[in-house]
């Protein structure tokens, strides 16, 4: 450090120019944290380049004091420095930006897929309405990179994702342009479900988990149709093969599968699942509606869901007994899971409908009784679209992922699941379920990981 009062001087055999230094300029050495120190001789000059704008760009600078005058030579090589000082600084930047992606891979290019990233399009626009989360942890949306893209339809494989999206009739509508170029690739299809339903092209496991690791991807999100259950487990392997995290948004037992959960665990792997639960979806919806009137003193006696709904999903659902089954399964063990007592419960998809597209309408009907054993009766109707009620958990799994990745964990999240999932190993109220969730985020600061 230049004691103060010392006078500082370049003396060259070249002629000095009129670049005065003014002893304000050397007396802030001390309070800046980037300096350069250059040899000439026995007399150095610290040049500190975050006053360099302020020093010889702001005109405006009034110079008191000692003035001290430094040679063409070296204004030439500050120059020079500034710019090699701050080329690093924007490399550095764009390499903690690169460490702060989350890179996603999707099998699945359907409408969750679409709400999910239009979601994200918007939210880089400044536009954040109805998302629950907009930062968890140190990550907000706009840190998700779809990185690779698989899915089986042939009118969707070769084309940018901007395009895939919305080649389907049943497509969730555009609200925004999206922003993503990345090309779909051909998916695994193990199962015959589809035969009949549409023109396909596929890959088999060893290029689809190549193709992961090609794409630098953390996380492998698996959005294909319902009832795909071989073609999910084989997305499960792939990820494994890879070594990404696995967020699985459909009914097939992949997190509480014991097999699988264990490989996961084994290989520190984050494993989140199944079957995503809906932002403001039916089941949803009326979980919160027998809480609430369990938490009033109301007895419920009996109540029922019906789905009505267009697109691919529903109409596999429809036409599949098993999946029809298993799906009501799932949802009606979600909605009794808040009443201490057992109720007659109904739920379920019940009817296609070709022009709903990816409208939905669920219907709900509650009987119960209270005070006095007064007769109490609700009826409902709600009418959502499902690819916008899949972008906000989407994007919270997503974030749950690599905050467990970050932390090197493996196997189920069992604090995030019940929040984000109707399948998983535990039930829990919505309450609590929101509770364990958020936890898991502020645990990430008292470990100092932030």
């Amino acid at each position: 450090m230049l004691p103060a009062d010392r006078p500082i001087s370049c003396k060259s055999s070249e002629s000095s120019c009129a670049m005065p230094l003014p002893q304000s300029f050397l007396s802030s050495c001390s309070s800046l944290t980037s300096a350069w120190e250059l040899t000439t001789g026995s007399h150095v000059l610290i040049f500190i380049l975050r006053s360099y704008d302020k020093l010889f760009l702001n005109s405006s600078n009034d110079f008191e004091g000692d003035v001290f005058w430094i040679s063409d030579r070296w204004v030439w090589k500050l120059h020079t420095l500034r710019a090699i000082y701050f080329w690093v600084l924007s490399k550095k930047k764009r390499a903690n930006l690169r460490s702060h992606e989350i890179r996603v891979a999707v099998a699945g290019a359907g409408s969750a897929l679409s709400g999910m990233v239009q979601a994200i399009s918007l939210y880089k626009k400044g536009d954040g309405r109805g998302l629950l989360h907009p930062v968890l942890g140190e990550y907000s949306p706009s840190d998700v990179e779809i990185v690779a893209v698989f899915d089986v339809d042939k009118r969707k494989v070769g084309k940018t994702l901007k395009q895939a999206l919305f080649v389907e009739q049943s497509a969730l509508p555009k609200y925004t342009e999206v922003e993503f170029d990345t090309k779909v690739l051909p998916g695994v299809l193990k199962d015959e479900r589809l035969q009949g339903r549409l023109e396909v092209e596929t890959s088999d496991e060893q290029t689809v988990t190549q193709e992961i690791e090609r794409s630098g991807a953390q996380i492998l999100l698996n959005l294909i149709n319902g009832g795909m259950y071989a073609s999910s487990e084989a997305y499960a392997r792939c990820a494994l093969k890879a070594g990404v995290a696995f967020v699985n948004a459909t009914p097939t037992p992949i997190a509480t599968s014991l097999e699988l959960e264990a490989l996961f665990s084994s290989n520190k792997l984050p494993l989140l699942g199944d079957d995503l639960l809906s932002q403001i979806g039916g089941t949803i919806l009326h979980t919160f509606l027998l809480w609430f009137l369990n938490s009033r003193g109301v007895w419920v006696k009996q109540t029922y869901q019906l789905d009505v709904g267009g697109g691919l999903e529903n109409l596999l659902t429809v036409e599949d007994d098993e999946l029809k089954l298993t799906k009501r399964t799932i949802k009606s063990s979600t909605v009794s899971s808040v009443l201490p007592y057992q109720a007659n419960i109904a739920t379920g998809t019940t009817e296609y409908v070709d022009f709903m597209g990816n409208s939905r309408e669920s219907h709900f009907e509650i009987v119960g009784s209270y005070t006095l054993g007064a007769p109490l009766e609700i009826e409902l109707t709600l009418r959502t679209q499902d690819g916008a009620n899949a972008a906000g958990p989407l994007l919270d799994a997503i974030r749950a992922a690599k905050v467990a990745l970050d932390r090197g964990i493996g196997g189920a999240l069992e604090e995030v699941n019940p929040y984000l999932f109707k399948l998983v190993r535990s039930k829990v109220d919505p309450i609590s379920a929101e509770k364990n969730f958020i936890k898991f985020f502020e645990r990430r600061k008292e470990i100092g990981l932030e």
